[in-house]
């Protein structure tokens, strides 16, 4: 992935030819159950790494989720029931079990595991007593607890705390519940309804007194500085501090069981539940809060809240996990065309134009995604192509048109005489059209002064081109479709193609077409869609990218954005990749079908990836 997520909301401004679409707050409801392969359902905890892999503590142990499948790890664990999963900064993971404790380190999918502490079934001073839930501070220290007392992770291991009498539990999911208080506090809750001031000077955790008892407590959460929220059997309550940490008030605000809470970068704040689902919470007066059930979340319990780093909201239940999220791309040209996207391509900034073959059409993306319908065609065009006076269009007829903005024609090239189609076209920085066209062995090149010219075999051309592109420097690459010749790169010094393929050792028995081509934008890196899967041009050398299971599949498209994240498609869908990490992308996450157009990826100059599918195109939101 990508592999974090918008939907587009519509609305229609002008009735017929124009629309604008702005990005909205629709929200996804994804689940992950036994049927689609997750190992166990009894989800306790959720987290993600640095490479975006999901992380989920449950009843069978481990589960490590690439957003496509699912491994579970138990043996390599303390003990099987797993409690707790956290992401440390330098991209490790700890997981609690009920025995103990684990560092998990993942590289590209090789995952070793290091048990760092053991547990006990029973209370002693040498062991911990079934840990639970794990907590980052706002000071990046790291905390979890057993039945009765604290401990603070550190490279060496962990530290002890014992707070005092009263706080030892027999709970199996919650012992002490920490939060930020916002003033710079770090605060304890014990299950037992005791709350604890941790003090660094002394590195000791001292006992804050309350004006009345809690008890049953599920969770601590810091609503705003000074405040804390305060889950407990009876209720949710309010507990105002000072900044020295002293209670001024605690007071219940509902009788709702809450099992977690968590705020997602928008500031919404998320609470689940034992047994009545998920809710919002917000105050609309000093004191008086709205509790609001988020009603199209049908599962009752829940155990753990986490928010990821693409602002995705994810649940664990005993269902298995739910992920809500704003979906990463959205139709917003859905009331124009849900056909076959045939070609999407940048002009000026902020201004993207496409064609569904029928129609042609100009798109403002700026914060707001407007698009106009500019003109309909009386053939079926394949390629628009825009310059600073008109579009150049090229069509399944074989012909290239040159017209104005409106589709006036300025000047017609009929190619039908040296093929069929003209598929793929693009402008150099002198202002040539360079096309490939079904049947013909030539590239085409039509001159800024419309004179038309053919590069072939002559010319350098040893295969029969199907892709084209411009590099940021310039260059012009051809992908052609044997092992001999894939890619070629034009020298405008001779006026000739030169040869740049080399062999490239994959069984294979037939030779490899290269059916997209895209040119990183910082270096000299050149990523190849073929038929074959994705090869990577690096200094010099061809390497075929391994994948997993789609390692082999036909490329059909390729692009790549301002992060480095390398976005391709084949028949299982859109993906994303880079450094050995993949996520995947369908329906799940707005696109309006998996199957994506032949070269139909593009990436606008705010780094949104365009895509263009057999239902229409698709915008990401960021």
């Amino acid at each position: 992935m990508t592999l974090l997520l918008k939907k587009i909301l519509l609305f229609l401004l002008l009735a017929f030819v124009s629309q604008v679409a702005v990005i909205g707050q629709s929200m996804l409801f994804t689940r992950y159950t036994e049927e689609e392969g997750l190992p166990s359902p009894l989800v306790k905890s959720i987290a993600t790494g640095h490479n975006g892999i999901v992380w989920a503590a449950t009843d069978e142990g481990l589960v490590r989720f690439d957003g496509r499948d699912f491994r579970l790890f138990s043996d390599e664990l303390p003990g099987i029931y797993a409690k707790s999963v956290l992401a440390l900064p330098d991209g490790r993971i700890l997981v609690t079990t009920d025995m103990g404790v684990a560092r998990v380190t993942d590289k590209a999918g090789l995952v070793q595991f290091e048990t760092i502490a053991r547990g006990s079934v029973k209370q002693n001073d040498s062991t911990m007593w079934y840990p639970k839930m794990l907590f980052s501070d706002a000071a990046g220290r790291v905390w979890l607890s057993d039945n009765f007392r604290i401990f603070r992770y550190t490279e060496k291991g962990f530290k002890s705390y014992v707070p005092g009498l009263g706080v030892a539990t027999n709970n199996f999911n919650r012992s002490f519940s920490f939060a930020d208080d916002g003033n710079g506090n770090l605060i304890a809750v014990s299950e037992t309804g005791l709350v604890f001031l941790y003090h660094e000077g002394t590195d000791s955790f001292k006992p804050v007194a309350l004006p009345h008892l809690i008890t049953g407590v599920h969770a601590a959460f810091n609503f705003a500085p000074g405040m804390l929220f305060i889950a407990t059997r009876e209720g949710l309550f309010e507990m105002i501090m000072d900044k020295s940490g002293k209670v001024i008030s605690l007071k219940q605000i509902s009788p709702l069981e809450i099992s977690y809470m968590a705020r997602d970068k928008k500031g919404t704040v998320f609470a689940g539940t034992w047994s009545n689902g998920l809710f919002t919470i917000n105050t609309y007066a000093k004191g008086e809060y709205s509790i609001e059930s988020l009603g199209r979340f049908s599962e009752k319990d829940v155990s753990h809240l986490y928010v990821d780093p693409e602002n995705n909201l994810w649940i664990a239940a005993d269902i298995g996990i739910i992920l809500l999220q704003e979906t990463l791309f959205g139709s917003p040209f859905h009331t124009f065309t849900n056909a076959y996207i045939q070609h999407i391509s940048s002009g000026q900034k902020d201004v993207v134009y496409f064609t569904d073959g029928s129609a042609v059409f100009k798109a403002e993306a700026g914060s707001r995604v407007s698009a106009t319908r500019i003109f309909t065609t009386n053939t079926v065009v394949l390629q628009v192509i825009p310059d600073k006076n008109g579009l150049w269009l090229a069509d399944a007829d074989g012909a290239v048109t040159y017209t104005t903005f409106t589709g006036k024609v300025i000047k017609r090239f009929d190619f039908s005489a040296q093929g069929r189609a003209v598929f793929k076209m693009v402008k150099d920085r002198d202002g040539s059209i360079w096309a490939c066209q079904d049947v013909n062995t030539s590239i085409i090149r039509i001159l800024p002064d419309f004179t038309t010219r053919f590069y072939g075999l002559g010319e350098g051309l040893l295969s029969r081109a199907i892709a084209l592109t411009i590099s940021g420097s310039g260059e012009l690459y051809a992908g052609g479709m044997t092992d001999s010749s894939f890619l070629m790169v034009y020298n405008p010094y001779i006026d000739k193609f030169i040869n740049l393929s080399e062999r490239i050792e994959f069984e294979r028995n037939i030779d490899i077409n290269v059916n997209d081509i895209v040119c990183a934008p910082r270096s000299n890196d050149i990523w190849l869609g073929t038929s074959f899967g994705l090869i990577w041009l690096h200094k010099g050398s061809y390497n075929r990218v391994d994948l997993g299971s789609l390692t082999g599949n036909s490329v059909k498209a390729v692009a790549i954005d301002s992060l480095g994240y390398v976005w391709f498609a084949n028949n299982q869908g859109l993906h994303r990749y880079r450094n050995g990490n993949l996520m995947s992308f369908n329906e799940r996450t707005g696109l309006p079908a998996k199957t994506v157009s032949y070269r139909g990826l593009m990436v606008d100059s705010r780094n949104r990836l365009w895509v263009g599918t057999v239902a229409g195109l698709a915008v990401s939101s960021r």
